[in-house]
């Protein structure tokens, strides 16, 4: 099984540059009607987008090799990914979180596929495997659900600061 730390699976030396990747991806989503903000310490994702479109709690996986995603596991190069409970019971605690502020928006938990080729997006097991190529179209191709008042006001409850959002570089 492949090891996941703070919601990153694969190599220590490679998941700084990897979460940046996607922090980076992200930035692609518009900035009037999408929010990322960091994931707090105790949940198993990296970042949490907030948008007309819902929310996603998205986790970068670093492993190299083929993902495998016709199971019911995600695998990559014949090794199943773990940590994706854990991903979804965080999604479940961020819905709690959001609905407490009359956001009701089921939390969609997000594998982001940072250096595993993996085809089309799809669901496995209740969690969005999504190359990193794919992320910010499959999160802005959905239907939208929110206004946009209302899912800034959820990301900022969430810690999004006004004006800013992460810093894929990390220099502050």
């Amino acid at each position: 099984m492949v090891a996941i730390a703070k919601g990153v699976a694969g190599d220590s030396d490679r998941r700084a540059s990897d979460a940046a990747r996607v922090a980076r991806e992200l930035q692609r989503l518009d900035p009037w009607t999408y929010w990322v903000v960091p994931a707090p310490a105790e949940e198993s994702g990296d970042l949490i987008v907030v948008g007309v479109t819902g929310a996603f709690l998205v986790m970068a996986v670093v492993t190299e090799g083929y993902a495998d995603t016709t199971g019911r596991a995600l695998k990559i190069e014949g090794k199943k990914v773990g940590g994706l409970s854990a991903l979804r019971r965080s999604a479940r605690r961020l819905r709690g979180r959001l609905a407490t502020l009359a956001v009701f928006a089921e939390v969609e938990p997000v594998v982001c596929l940072t250096r595993a080729p993996a085809g089309a997006p799809r669901t496995m097991g209740g969690v969005r495997v999504v190359p990193i190529s794919a992320l910010a179209r499959d999160i802005t191709e959905r239907q939208k659900i929110l206004g946009p008042s209302r899912a800034r006001r959820a990301a900022e409850s969430l810690g999004f600061e006004g004006g800013k959002q992460p810093d894929p570089e990390g220099t502050g």
